[in-house]
């Protein structure tokens, strides 16, 4: 369930919770830790306008087109795989940056865009999101290129 967004509570988080919801007199509660852009795959109700805010429709590609696109990754050679990685987190950072991906460049330095903090988390978010990896800020630091991101990406795909 993880994989379609809905994470498993640990025993003590979910007493603690209970304890919580009891002690304010709630009628009817629910607990649980939830990545919204992946449950939305799973749960149609949260595409509805109730739930915009915590699950936008841009958010993440569904879990299958994950799978998918993991797949494709790891039976293409090293140098395709790579261009296809780039290709990727250069559409990702062009929806990020609101832009058209033909006006970025794969071996310019990312913060050149104009890359601030609150972009680069909405970019290392889909990026994890998508390949199911994690990329730190520090990844994001002057003098990385997209060319640069792909690489790391592909290295930490490989163990799979």
């Amino acid at each position: 369930m993880t994989g379609r967004g809905l994470e498993l509570l640990t025993a003590d988080e979910v007493l603690t919770t209970a304890d919580r919801l009891l002690a304010a007199g709630a009628d009817v509660a629910g607990a649980g830790r939830y990545r919204w852009g992946a449950a939305r795959h799973l749960l149609p109700a949260l595409a509805t306008p109730r739930f915009a805010h915590l699950a936008p429709s841009s958010s993440t590609t569904s879990p299958d087109a994950r799978d998918e696109l993991l797949r494709t990754l790891r039976d293409l050679p090293e140098d395709e795989a790579l261009e296809k990685i780039t290709d990727t987190v250069l559409r990702l950072l062009a929806a990020v940056l609101q832009t058209d991906p033909a006006d970025l460049d794969p071996t310019r330095n990312v913060t050149d865009y104009g890359l601030d903090s609150l972009l680069g988390m909405q970019f290392l978010v889909r990026a994890r999101d998508l390949f199911d990896i994690r990329l730190a800020p520090a990844d994001l630091a002057t003098g990385r290129t997209l060319a640069h991101l792909a690489r790391l990406i592909h290295q930490r795909l490989e163990p799979r």
